[in-house]
């Protein structure tokens, strides 16, 4: 199987997120493939390469990697989840919420109990709050 060059290629695989990763500093920031794909000028993985730096260093990341990290909802309309240690998928699903007044209160909670973790609070559409600070600022 052909590895991935372009956003495009990614999405229409059912990749959802990308991953910018620098090896410098040892950090990584993870965006929504739809975000990037819609309020910039990025198509492939180079680009992207040469549109994001670092904020700790200022270097270009060493590696972007494709995800497909979207969770199913079916009944409840927001979701908090637990990622692994390596960010790459959802350990657990922890709160699924109808209301953002009820999932809102559940990510502050799992996020102070899991300090050291990634916690996302996610719609059906969108990622709405995470627990790790981008490292990665976009000046393409």
């Amino acid at each position: 199987m052909k590895p991935l060059s372009t956003l495009a290629e990614a999405k229409a695989a059912g990749c959802t997120h990308l991953e910018l990763v620098c090896n410098a500093c040892n950090r990584s920031h993870i965006c929504l493939l739809d975000v990037v794909m819609q309020k910039s000028s990025i198509r492939t993985r180079e680009d992207a390469r040469s549109a994001f730096r670092c904020k700790r260093c200022g270097g270009r990341p060493d590696q972007i990697v494709f995800l497909n990290r979207a969770p199913k909802l079916t009944y409840f309309e927001y979701v908090v989840a637990l990622w692994d240690h390596g960010r790459r998928e959802i350990e657990q699903v922890l709160v699924a919420a109808q209301s953002l007044d009820e999932a809102n209160p559940a990510f502050d909670s799992v996020r102070r109990r899991h300090p050291q973790r990634w916690v996302t609070l996610e719609s059906r559409s969108a990622l709405l709050r995470d627990s790790y600070r981008p490292e990665f600022v976009f000046d393409g």
